[in-house]
């Protein structure tokens, strides 16, 4: 066991409007991109101009064969899924695992991509929206991510 995570008072900001909780990148890292974290669906999905803007080759892409419908029942066909390494946190609270990231060619200004419930689970992360904070285990104790 790492430790006890939890939300304190001190951690929520207060905001005269609801906000998304999104992970802000680290600016000298080029290999890292705004993600908003849904909690909504099922899918971790990941722009296309996100993906090409890592330098990912897109012959690496796995065919992807089921749409994806939005609430408003309109489905998108995506480009592929990708297998990438995605971590979470600053040094030295981080972790790392693999995910499966569905592909779309549509953009966003807001963010490059959503992350959902199976990398939460994976991450074992505790979000928090009144808190606009996600925590998760880390060997080195408790990881922390902050909206905006």
């Amino acid at each position: 066991m790492v430790g006890r995570v939890c939300a304190q008072m001190e951690d929520r900001k207060m905001l005269p409007k609801p906000h998304k909780l999104r992970s802000p990148p680290n600016r000298r890292d080029k290999k890292t991109i705004l993600m908003l974290a849904d909690m909504g669906s099922l899918a971790d999905i990941v722009y296309l101009a996100a993906y090409d803007r890592l330098g990912l080759p897109r012959n690496l892409l796995k065919p992807a064969c089921t749409p994806l419908t939005g609430f408003t029942g309109h489905s998108i066909y995506s480009v592929g899924i990708a297998e990438l390494d995605f971590t979470m946190g600053e040094a030295p609270r981080t972790s790392t695992i693999k995910a499966y990231f569905t592909v779309e060619d549509i953009s966003d200004p807001s963010y490059n991509g959503l992350i959902d419930r199976p990398i939460l689970i994976a991450l074992r992360a505790i979000v928090s929206p009144l808190h606009l904070k996600m925590k998760f285990p880390t060997t080195r104790g408790v990881g922390e991510v902050s909206g905006d």
